[in-house]
């Protein structure tokens, strides 16, 4: 059995193709994905430059794309309705946004499946101990971790990676290195502007360049009537990044930087530091043990984007995780931004989440926890946090805070709250109080558990979010269909195609479709089901034929019976006899029933099939664009509902539909004819012929008796049952012939329904016969570009490019 540090290796060579699935992993499979999606995305982006350079010239009422459309009132209709692939959008053409948001989201788990470790991520509101499991967890102290406060107006996070050994530049090894990625000047102007606008909704401070940013004049405070965690998160916005420009501005467009000395590296990743004595810039803090420290402010931060840190774990079996340090959510001035950015780390860059709560020294569970909680299970709820989410108590047992008896009643309180079934997402996996400061206590109690939830569950967790990323990857296929669809349907307008390509079409394509289509009709009909019209169902037949000839395998074994009279209460005969009649009856019925399943359905889905199978191939339908790409009933659906209008073809719909909405309804009569047969065997009928044996003593005797009644009404029901199924198995042959008949005379025979089908036909030629309509029209003149475009993503747009799982 694999140990589970082997487990999550398992795992992670699953997501780099490594080992036993080397080449075939899920990032192979994500990166093939996007390189196919991005493909489309160009010539859906080469169409959409196209219809706009179009859509000018109508409006303008110029150029030769529109000289072609107002000539033609059919195409120039047919390109008005691609206004509607816009709407609802405004950002676009709808299958340019799917594409966008499917290779997104692609890209977010090629950087999930592309890490060698498993990345946890501690969650939770500030001050509430998350550092204090990453120390002891890593071995790092509070000048690389520190702990930033809840209205920070950047909420970067710390990354900290496990590390055989780290070495610097010059290949000596050192105890840490820290890698910080700094805003690019646009983000960061973003990211200001964003917060300006939340202090001031009538944009009044709004700023196009870094350099405003130095001595903009703010007002002292934001005035009355706003929240105090607006007010306290404003006047830490004003002092660290306007009052401070000049500490962190040379740093924005810096990129990456490298740090190895601890006292640096607090300069860059901290809001302040403390010393027990005087500092340089220091100012003197009172703490609640009644010490005084000398806190450092440090501004540099607030150009920090990212952090990355690197060192070499002191709990070994953590070799594969990676710890992400979040900043924690402000009690009292509760940022958005990092409420925000706690919520894109979990939706997208952890595999596990820890959140942290430290209870009060008095037993007590906040709302404010419940609330936290709640929001994870709404925020969540499509990503089941119970199976990669844990809620930490940090128990502290020495110091001024000791909280040890608390944090176990809160812990049996937790524990209550989360077994109740509310019908909601459970938040979390399982809540255990924890010190986070004791080694062994954060090892035993929290790191191998953990470990244990993630092996368990994180492959089915990297299923499911593959899967939701074939949803919206559905979505972008069919966008994409009905783009080409609308697209061509530009070209294909009937006013729209030059004599020869009508004359192609009435002279050549659709006589060679009727030769083919009606060929293939014959077949399947007059030499196919026809022939079988007046013939018994054979496959009916004989399984009805099988309940009959094995019926007596309803009748229970003597041993049951006497075991019965053993066993049983003072049991007659004749209770026995019609406890088990009662039985076989039902069993009988149930066989039949049975039969309609395994038998009857298949031979009617197979009408449907043939026919739909000679649409598909002979009938060409398969060169509409459709969500499905084999012949199927889901596929006919798709079609009649994007292709075959009631008002337009209203013959050809109803013979389609006649296919598609086929069941034979001879259940009942099947019900009536058992049900017949059987009276003999129905204590409630009057046909039914009680027990006839003679009382005996002996329990052997009883169940032989019993037995030989049982075997006695068997005969009678056969002759019953055989007297029927000959004719009614006449029924099934004919009604499949019917159904084929009935759809090949309404579709090439019926005047109304010989109608619809050619105007279909021609109207889809563009479709249908792309290259020879094409080679023949005035449009691969007048709109050759369109046509070459549209080509091309059809080409590119197949089911293959967008299926992931």
């Amino acid at each position: 059995m694999l140990t589970i540090n082997q487990q999550i290796e398992a795992i992670l060579d699953k997501r780099l193709g490594r080992g036993a699935y080397e080449g075939r992993g899920r990032l192979q499979i994500i990166e093939a994905k996007i390189a196919a999606l991005k493909s489309v995305r160009e010539k859906v982006e080469q169409l959409d430059a196209l219809i706009t350079t179009v859509q000018k010239q109508v409006e303008q009422k110029q150029g030769a794309y529109y000289n072609m459309l107002v000539s033609d009132p059919d195409a120039l209709a047919q390109f008005d309705e691609l206004r509607h692939l816009y709407e609802g959008n405004s950002s676009g053409l709808r299958a340019l946004s799917k594409l966008y948001e499917v290779i997104g989201q692609l890209e977010r788990l090629k950087l999930r499946f592309g890490r060698k470790a498993v990345r946890v991520a501690f969650i939770g509101r500030e001050r509430q101990g998350k550092s204090t499991f990453i120390k002891t967890i890593s071995g790092l102290n509070d000048k690389v971790i520190p702990a930033y406060s809840g209205n920070s107006c950047t909420g970067a996070v710390s990354v900290i990676h496990n590390a055989e050994r780290v070495t610097d530049d010059n290949g000596r090894e050192v105890k840490v290195k820290v890698v910080v990625t700094y805003y690019d000047t646009p983000s960061f102007l973003e990211m200001v502007n964003s917060k300006l606008k939340s202090f001031f909704p009538d944009g009044r401070y709004i700023i196009g360049r870094l350099e405003q940013l130095d001595g903009l004049a703010l007002p002292d405070a934001l005035g009355n009537g706003v929240t105090m965690k607006l007010a306290s998160e404003y006047a830490k916005f004003k002092s660290s990044v306007v009052e401070h420009y000049a500490d962190y501005s040379h740093l924005i467009g810096a990129g990456t930087c490298t740090y190895y000395d601890e006292n640096e590296i607090a300069q860059h990743v901290a809001q302040y530091e403390e010393f027990d004595h005087e500092a340089e810039n220091s100012h003197p803090v009172k703490k609640d043990d009644g010490r005084t420290v000398y806190q450092v402010n440090y501004y540099k931060y607030v150009a920090v984007k990212g952090v990355d840190i690197h060192t070499r774990f002191i709990v070994d079996t953590t070799k594969r995780l990676e710890l992400v340090d979040t900043i924690g959510i402000g009690s009292s001035a509760d940022s958005k931004t990092v409420e925000e950015e706690m919520y894109r780390v979990l939706r997208e860059d952890c595999d596990a989440a820890i959140n942290v709560y430290r209870p009060d020294m008095t037993a007590s569970w906040p709302q404010e926890q419940v609330g936290l909680l709640d929001e994870i299970s709404t925020k969540l709820k499509d990503r089941d946090p119970s199976k990669w989410i844990i809620y930490i108590l940090n128990k502290i047992t020495s110091g001024i805070h000791v909280n040890a008896q608390s944090a176990e009643a809160v812990l049996s309180t937790v524990e209550s709250n989360l077994s109740k079934d509310t019908g909601n997402v459970k938040p979390v996996a399982w809540v255990k109080a924890v010190d986070g400061s004791d080694f062994d206590d954060v090892s035993n109690s929290m790191v191998a558990p953990l470990l244990a939830l993630i092996a368990n569950g994180l492959d089915s967790l990297d299923e499911a979010m593959t899967a939701a990323v074939n949803d919206t990857s559905k979505d972008a296929y069919n966008e994409c269909l009905v783009l080409i669809k609308a697209a061509n349907a530009v070209t294909s307008a009937s006013a729209g195609y030059s004599a020869d390509a009508l004359s192609l079409f009435d002279e050549k394509l659709f006589k060679d479709l009727l030769k083919s289509f009606g060929y293939a009709m014959n077949q399947i009909d007059q030499k196919g089901y026809a022939t079988r019209r007046d013939v018994e169902c054979f496959q009916l037949e004989q399984a009805y034929n099988n309940i009959i000839d094995q019926i007596d395998v309803y009748i229970p074994n003597e041993e049951k019976l006497l075991e019965r009279f053993e066993t049983g209460a003072l049991v007659t005969q004749n209770q026995v006899f019609e406890e088990y009649v009662e039985q076989m009856r039902n069993d009988i019925f149930a066989a039949f029933e049975d039969v309609n399943a395994q038998v009857l359905h298949p031979l009617q889905e197979k009408v449907k099939t043939d026919l739909i199978e000679v649409l598909y191939n002979q009938g060409l339908l398969r060169c509409l664009p459709s969500t499905y790409d084999t012949s199927s009933i889901d596929w006919l659906r798709d079609i009649i509902d994007n292709y075959v209008d009631e008002v337009r073809y209203p013959t050809l719909r109803k013979a389609l539909l006649f296919i598609l909405d086929y069941q034979i309804n001879i259940e009942g009569l099947v019900e009536y004819n058992v049900t017949k047969s059987l009276y003999i065997l129905d204590k409630t009928h009057k046909e039914f012929i009680p027990f006839q044996g003679e009382f005996t003593e002996d329990f052997g005797q009883k169940a032989s008796d019993v037995w030989q009644e049982l075997c006695n009404r068997l005969t009678p029901v056969q002759n019953r049952l055989r007297g029927w199924i000959s004719s009614f198995t006449l029924i099934p042959s004919h009604s499949f012939y019917s159904r084929v008949h009935k759809f090949h005379v309404k579709v090439m025979t019926d005047a109304e329904g010989v109608d619809d089908f050619r105007r279909f036909y021609r109207k889809n030629m563009g479709l249908i016969w792309a290259g020879e309509i094409n080679a023949a029209s005035k449009t691969q003149k007048a709109f050759g570009d369109w046509t070459e475009r549209v080509t091309a993503l059809q080409k590119a747009a197949v089911s293959d490019n967008f299926k992931l799982v």
